[in-house]
Parts: C-alpha cells; structure tokens; sequence
C-alpha cells in the first residue's frame, strides 16, 4: 500500500520540477525511488540548524510514528511534542525559502493540540502548512492512517485538502493545488480555511450534516450536551444503574449505541451514560449514532492514533440532527420493526431445518419482503448519494427533459443527461440522479411524467431508454443501469453506470469525460491521446 504515497511524491516531484530535493527517510519504507534526483540527508537535531545547511527547493521527510511526548525547546517557549513532529520541524532547515516541504504524519494530525504548537513554530519562521492530503488506513502499516502535509512560505487563510485512493488522479489532484483551484471536493481537492479546519472526518459529517438540512427541511443540529442532562462514567470496574431516556455511548471501538444497560457488550467503563431531555427520544439518538453519518460523527471526534477513544468533552460536542417529534417516533417504530425482523429472521433460521415443510410458503413471504427492503434500501442509498454531494462520479439534473424555466421539452435538455452517462462510461463510471437540483433538494419527477408521459412510469423509462439507444447505441447497455425509485414521496431516476471497455461517442463524434464535478469535451490530440491510454 505504500505505493500510492510513492506515486503521490513521484508525481508531485514531476509537476515541480525543482532545482534540488532532498530526503529524510527514518521508516525503511523507500517511499523515494532509487532512480530519482533526490539527494539523501541526515536528520537535524537543533532549531538554528539551519544556519549552515544547504538549502532545498523540494524536501520530503518521514520519520517514525509514535505517540511519546518529548521536551521540545522553541526559544522562547518549552512544549512537549511527539518525536516525529519534533523532527518535522527540526527539517524546515534543509527548506530554502522558496521550497516546499512534504511531510508524513497521521490523519488525525488536525485534532491533535501539536497543530497550535506546530502553526506557531512554523509562523514564526516564514513558513505555514498549505495542504494536507489524506491516504486510505493501511497505507503505512497496520491500521495507521496516513496524511502528507505541505509547508511552505506561500501564505494563505486557507488550506488546500485532498483525499487519495487507488483511483486518484495525482496530476489533476496536484495541479488544483499548485494553481489553488478548488474543484469543491475532496476528489479533485478543496480549499477551507486554516483556523476551522479540525480534520477530514469532521469536515465530511459537517458537509453530510448540511445535506441533512436540504433534504429534511425540520431537521435541527445540536450538540449532545444541548440535549442532554448529564454524561457520566465509571472508574474501572465500576458499574451504571439504569436511567431513563439514557444512551450509553461507547468510548473505544466500533460497538453500537444502545439504550440500557442489558444491551451493553463491553465493560460498564468503556462507556459513557448519556440522559436525554425529555423533549427528545433516546432512541431515536441511538439509530442516529448508529448510522453510517453517526458513524463518521464518532470517529470524528475520537482522539489517538494507535486506539482513538471519545473524550467526555469530545462526546458532548458530538452533532444530533433532530428531525420533528413526530418524525422522530416514526424512525424509531421502523427501528424497532427491524430490529424484531432481524431476530424473527435469526430464530427462523435456526427452526428451518428441523421443520422443512414450511420452507416453501417462507420462501414467497421472503421474497415479498426482499422486494419491499430493496425498495427502502435503494431510497436510502440515493439519499446518501446527494448527502456526498457531487464529484466525479456523482452528477445531479432536476429534470430529463423539461427546461425549468420555460416549462417545455427541449432537445438540449436531455442531452445534458446523455452526456453525462456517456462521460461516466469513458471515465470511471459514476451515478446520476435526475430529479435532484443542483442545491441537493430532491425535485422529483412527477411533474414530468404525468404532463408528458400520462403519468405512466414505463413511457417515461421507455422514452429514456431509447434516447440511450439513439444517441449512446445499444452497444452500451451493459454498462448501464436505471431504475425509478420511490424517495421523499416523489420519483427520481437513478442511472448506474459502469466503467466501459470501448470509447462511447454522443451521436457517433462528440466523446465527453469526467474530470471533476462536470462533464468536458475533448476532441483532436487530447481525444487521441485519452482514448489510447483509457482504452488500449
């Protein structure tokens, strides 16, 4: 895994292109290739170091990663610092003033209190974190989640983040950044401001938490402590006594969220008891906790690097979205159905065997209930979808055919749609939604189908398939998938697409591409050189 790091340096070497690099590399993991330029240094041990040193135009340096604390003396002031970040900033001597430093450390560098002790060591030498790229767990060793930072004397109020997975385009990533593009997503790289930046995990809930917003109108955001009359623990062996409208959340791990204590898998002291105000159902915080977005909400705001753990600071600051009370009953009745389903399933499962003449009539039951979950499931995956937002592979269109504005079919209208699909197909595949605007609220398209289709669903996806076979060609259908899906009381057609193993032409000549979120021509050498080394 350590090769998608190596081809991070490698290309961001290439776009540079510097006068001199050098390399501090305490790990073994050779993330510098042999046959490179780069020049192999020693690691500095003093501040003023870098009086007598050579200076560099690109430096990288990556150093062992611990969580021991050493003193570390910045003239005036005395702070305790992990070794690695120590000798991080020990390497700004090597920089030269108008170099960049890629340094390695983990994800959660930006929650740590080292950031505040970092920014102003840095600031007071000329030099400022620019970027910060993240890298999927396991891309070091074990479980450790990689993040390269960039330090430079460039200043800005800003800071440019990046995600990267096997899939990424380094290139385009790395040129948004050198000309402070934002493409508005992580994909392709974001800019956000430096002071409100407090890691990837809390940047992505916080923008999964505005979509909420968008498509649950009486949706509210609060703080856990905002609802709640209390956070209590227990010292080692202790125990909890059972408390109303409580939640007990845990600490370490990935358990669920649960509301008493006969639910509780781990140590009473592995747990923080929560007491909801009566104006909200603990149930209905424990699904939300549960949930993919409550998921991503804890792990935002555990701390530590080897075993992250939520502080009872950490665990009141967690974000709630409250829907209405109402709304809030209804989600924990259909929690609470499927929570009997699973365990309704679970003893049918263990009775089938031993009473096998009921196999049959179980069987048409299942597949009436499949049909109804894979129903929900496929709505609830678009909702999730638009909570992500736009990218690469994600494209919103409010309508098929109809211009908005005017309120007429147009021609122009639904070859936006076409062109995306054909872009997914020559690029890395990618979902549409149409019936979604561009502001993520889910429009529907049942205006659409009952003036222009007799609100009939299968003209509508007749129509649309044959706007496919003549524009795209039949050729392509492999490669996609629609389905008209129920969400929010209203249709939205869910086009999936697949990466295609041929060039795919709108009207046989015009060839469309995803390079961030929109869809691009290109034509003439641009074309040829795209189509030999996507498609040969």
């Amino acid at each position: 895994m350590t090769s998608l790091i190596k081809n991070f340096i490698k290309a961001f070497h290439g776009q540079v292109n510097p006068l001199s690099a050098g390399f501090i590399d305490l790990t073994n993991l050779e993330l510098i290739n042999a046959d490179t330029d780069w020049l192999k240094l020693d690691p500095l041990t003093t501040i003023d170091s870098r009086l007598n040193q050579t200076k560099y135009n690109l430096l990288f340096g990556s150093f062992p990663i611990s969580s021991q604390k050493k003193p570390f003396n910045d003239r005036n002031r005395k702070v305790k610092l992990p070794e690695y970040i120590s000798q991080i900033l020990y390497s700004i001597g090597y920089l030269a003033d108008s170099g960049t430093g890629i340094f390695l450390t983990l994800s959660n560098f930006f929650q740590t209190r080292e950031r505040d002790s970092v920014n102003r060591f840095l600031q007071d030498r000329g030099f400022q974190i620019n970027a910060a790229f993240e890298f999927p767990s396991g891309s070091l060793t074990g479980a450790l989640q990689p993040l390269l930072i960039i330090v430079s004397q460039k200043y800005s109020e800003n800071l440019f983040i990046g995600e990267i997975h096997k899939d990424t385009d380094l290139v385009h990533l790395i040129e948004n950044f050198l000309n402070q593009k934002d493409s508005m997503g992580l994909e392709f790289g974001t800019q956000v401001l430096m002071k409100s930046f407090s890691g990837f995990n809390p940047y992505r809930f916080q923008k999964q938490i505005n979509q909420l917003k968008t498509q649950f109108k009486e949706y509210d955001t609060y703080q856990l402590e905002e609802i709640s009359l209390g956070v209590n623990s227990v010292k080692t062996g202790g125990t909890f006594s059972e408390k109303q409208n409580a939640c007990y959340i845990p600490i370490i791990g990935n358990s669920p969220v649960v509301t008493s204590l006969s639910e509780t898998k781990l140590k009473h002291q592995n747990y923080f008891q929560v007491i909801i105000t009566d104006e909200v159902s603990n149930s209905y915080v424990s699904s939300f906790l549960n949930s993919s977005l409550g998921n991503l909400i804890r792990r935002a705001g555990a701390k530590g690097a080897i075993i992250p753990r939520l502080t009872k600071l950490a665990t009141k600051r967690l974000l709630i979205a409250i829907p209405s009370a109402e709304e809030q009953l209804e989600i924990v009745e259909t929690y609470q159905k499927l929570k009997q389903l699973r365990e309704a399933l679970d003893l049918l499962s263990q009775e089938l065997a031993l009473n096998p003449t009921n196999s049959a009539k179980l069987k048409t039951k299942l597949d009436v209930y499949l049909e109804e979950v894979g129903s929900l499931s496929q709505a609830d995956h678009i909702n999730a979808i638009i909570r992500s937002g736009e990218s690469k592979t994600v494209e919103f269109k409010q309508t098929f055919s109809i211009d908005i504005r005017k309120g007429t079919k147009e021609k122009y209208i639904e070859l936006a749609s076409l062109k995306t699909i054909a872009a997914f197909l020559n690029s890395d595949g990618g979902d549409l939604l149409v019936g979604v605007s561009d502001d993520h609220f889910i429009t529907g398209l049942e205006e659409e189908i009952n003036k222009f289709y007799k609100s009939k669903n299968d003209e509508f996806l007749l129509k649309f398939k044959n706007a496919i076979k003549a524009k795209i060609g039949e050729q392509f259908y492999p490669f996609i998938d629609y389905w008209l899906i129920s969400v929010n009381r209203t249709k939205v057609l869910w086009v999936h697409c697949i990466k295609s193993d041929k060039p795919c032409f709108i009207d046989g000549k015009d060839f469309y591409v995803r390079t961030n979120p929109a869809t691009d021509k290109i034509e003439g050498p641009k074309l040829v050189e795209y189509v030999r080394s996507r498609f040969e």
